[in-house]
Order: C-alpha cells, then structure tokens, then sequence
C-alpha cells in the first residue's frame, strides 16, 4: 500500500509557483458577500481569525465590520502579501499550514480559508491541521474551485487540488469537521458560466 502523501520537494515545488494575489472587484464582492453571512450564522463573538491565503487583505475591511476589534493572523508564503499583512499591524504565523501552530491555549475561533486550499499539495493534512489550531466551537470556513468549467481551474499552474464536492464533504468528513452548511456560487463570465464550492464547519470534539 503506497503511504508517500507528500515531501518537502513537493511543497517546495508548489511554493515555487506562488505569486501575489491582487484584489479584484469579483472577488471582493464575494468575500464581502459571504462575511456578512457568516455574520448572520456563527454571531458576533469571533476575537481570533486565521486567514489562509490571504492574498493582499480583501477579507480584513470585512473582519473588522462583522467583528470590531478582532485580532487577524495570516498564512501566506507571498513575500509581497506577507509585508503588507505586517505593515497593517497583523500576525504572520507562517508560509503554510504545516508551520502554523496553536494560537495561544484557546485556538482561533474562525479559520477562513477561501480560494487557498486548491494550492495544497496535501489537502487532508492541510484541512487535519486546521481542525487542531482550531478552538473548540470554533469555526471554518473554506471556498474553493469546482472542476471542469470553463476556466479550466485543474490546468492552472499552481493549483493541486481542484477536487470535486463530494470529495471535500469525505475530506471534512475524515478530519472530523462538523458540517453546518454548504453550497454552490454560479459565477457568469464573459467566456461563460464558473462555479465555486463553499463549506461551513464547526469544530466539535
């Protein structure tokens, strides 16, 4: 039975394909969109936010509305995304999952981790690791690329994992994330219809 899962020559291998994620006005509105959900569902008491991949801060205007004062750690390995991050007075807590660790005793309350996990080389580590420096009742949310639509999102360069929706529910599902919601966001292009998955989880012992 073959057990090599992953290396560090491929991590290093997907780290070389990083590059800085600027804004765009699609996905503002979506990430905007969605933390006002996210609002409505988990409440206001998130003090502690791990944003995975967090490109050059699209969320944050978004965390600090929805949940005044909260304190934001990132998780890039884009230098450019990594100085603004601590220019804007945030956390780095590493280039991936694999080198973030418990944030303090309590864990954070909310894992955000939209458009980053299709980079992964190793999406069940990835998603095991969230669970741990998650706090308990702490939630997750995560947002990535449907495969085979127009965009072809399984031919781009830097990403490894644009996996279907059943298999991110098994995933969720052998990490021990408790799903609350999911669904799928319709996105029309000028070249033609896209598609996205979204996942909401708490973390239940």
């Amino acid at each position: 039975m073959a057990v090599l899962i992953y290396t560090d020559m491929s991590i290093e291998q997907a780290l070389s394909t990083v590059y800085t994620e600027h804004p765009s006005e699609l996905h503002t509105l979506i990430t905007e969109s969605m933390i006002e959900g996210l609002v409505d569902r988990i409440g206001r008491g998130v003090q502690t936010i791990l944003d995975v991949g967090c490109g050059m801060g699209v969320a944050w205007p978004s965390f600090h509305k929805a949940w005044p004062g909260c304190e934001i750690t990132v998780v890039t390995p884009d230098r450019a995304e990594t100085w603004n991050a601590m220019e804007s007075g945030l956390y780095w807590a590493g280039r991936t999952m694999h080198e973030v660790r418990d944030h303090a005793e309590t864990g954070y309350d909310l894992v955000w981790a939209r458009h980053s996990l299709e980079h992964s080389v190793s999406p069940y580590l990835d998603l095991a690791q969230i669970k741990n420096v998650l706090s308990e009742g702490g939630w997750f949310y995560m947002e990535v690329p449907a495969p085979g639509t127009v965009c072809k999102h399984e031919c781009n360069p830097n990403h490894y994992s644009v996996l279907g929706r059943l298999m991110w529910l098994s995933l969720l599902d052998k990490t021990g994330f408790s799903l609350i919601d999911s669904g799928e966001l319709g996105i029309t292009l000028e070249i033609g219809p896209d598609s996205y998955y979204w996942f909401l989880c708490e973390h239940k012992h």
